[in-house]
Parts: structure tokens; C-alpha cells; sequence
């Protein structure tokens, strides 16, 4: 197997990595990474070709899911700033952060609060009755409605923490450092022990 019969594989793990990494990695440039990754990695193209075809989707969105991790880390490091993902948000809202709020400051808790103001009537609404009210969806539209709801806080609550950074007088951000275990629970799929199991190293 040559790295070219994963082409199609690559691109739709690069389209999901951007998508859950909005603002850290685009498609294109996850693409070509993942592409980098593979060709850098001795072995790694043939241990994923004895896989069957959702285990080798599963590897390479793995290593989209660590590079886009890796940018954030760069990100925050060198720009003092983050970026929240979609599932990063998802998890805060099933952890009912709007119903049952930290106790201790959360700057997430600032930035979901300022990020909900921003939104659309109906995003807003579609939000509440969802997370705060706990109804489901009625219907496909209105679930593609909260889709697009959730995608749009996560948008709005990054500006609101580039906000809250930009203005802060000492220049740095209010979150501590995230560690590799905050990234990695920040992602769809533990690509870490899958890679493991399969004996593919990552670098």
C-alpha cells in the first residue's frame, strides 16, 4: 500500500479534524500534516494498511487529532491565548455548566456567559431548551439547528477569550497552561492508546 491509496481516507479525517478545531487548523493545512506525519513515520503507512478500513480512519484522524494539538499548545504558548474546540464545549454542556455553574471563577464559565449574548435568537433558544430546559430535538432540523448552535458558541467564545485576553492588563491569559491529558480529552477518539495497540508510534 502507497500513501496516495489513503488520499481519501486523509482528506475526510483532515475535514473532521478542522471542523473540531475551529480557528487552530485548517483542512487543507491538517491534510498536508497528516501527509508529513505518515511519510515521516517509518512504518507507519504499512502497519495501517493491515487494518481494516474504520481502524485505518481512526488511526489517521488520531494523528490529525495530535497535530491540531499540538498547534493549540504552540498557540498558547507563543500568542498567551486559546481556543476552545467543538467536543471541548459539548462536554461543558452536558456537564450542565449552565444549570450547575463552578463554584471557583471558571474563565470558561466568563466566556460561555458573554459567547450566549452574541448568538442568534434562535441559536440562543435552541441551546436553552436543549441544555437548560433538557428537551430533545423534535425533529432533523431541529437537530441540525443545535448542530449549528453549538458550532456557533464555540465561535463566539473564542472571540469572547481573545476579548477577555486582549484586555487584560498584564497581556497573558486568565487559563493556566493545558496539559498533554487536557488535549488529548479534548478529542473524538484516544489515539493514543490505539496507536499503541497497533504498535504504531506517533513520534
Amino acid at each position: 500500500m502507497t500513501i496516495d491509496s489513503l488520499a481519501p481516507l486523509i482528506r475526510r479525517a483532515a475535514k473532521a479534524v478542522a471542523h473540531q478545531w475551529p480557528g487552530v487548523i485548517e483542512k487543507d493545512d491538517a491534510e498536508q500534516a497528516i501527509y508529513l506525519r505518515l511519510l515521516e513515520t517509518k512504518g507507519s503507512i504499512q502497519k495501517i494498511a493491515l487494518m481494516d478500513k474504520d481502524a485505518k480512519y481512526r488511526a489517521i484522524i488520531g494523528i490529525g487529532h495530535q497535530l491540531a494539538s499540538e498547534e493549540r499548545t504552540d498557540y498558547d504558548y507563543y500568542k498567551g491565548a486559546y481556543r476552545y474546540s467543538v467536543k471541548e464545549v459539548r462536554r461543558m454542556l452536558d456537564d450542565r455548566i449552565l444549570i450547575d455553574p463552578p463554584a471557583n471563577f471558571k474563565a470558561e464559565l466568563l466566556d460561555i456567559e458573554a459567547a450566549l449574548g452574541d448568538l442568534s435568537e434562535r441559536y440562543h433558544g435552541a441551546l436553552m431548551d436543549r441544555y437548560v430546559s433538557g428537551l430533545p430535538a423534535a425533529n432533523d432540523a431541529d437537530q441540525k439547528a443545535l448542530e449549528r448552535a453549538v458550532d456557533s458558541l464555540v465561535d463566539a467564545m473564542n472571540r469572547a477569550q481573545k476579548r477577555r485576553h486582549v484586555t487584560r492588563d498584564d497581556g497573558l491569559g486568565t487559563r493556566n497552561q493545558a496539559t498533554t491529558s487536557d488535549h488529548y480529552e479534548a478529542n473524538d477518539f484516544d489515539f493514543e492508546s490505539f496507536a499503541q495497540n497497533q504498535g504504531i508510534g506517533w513520534g
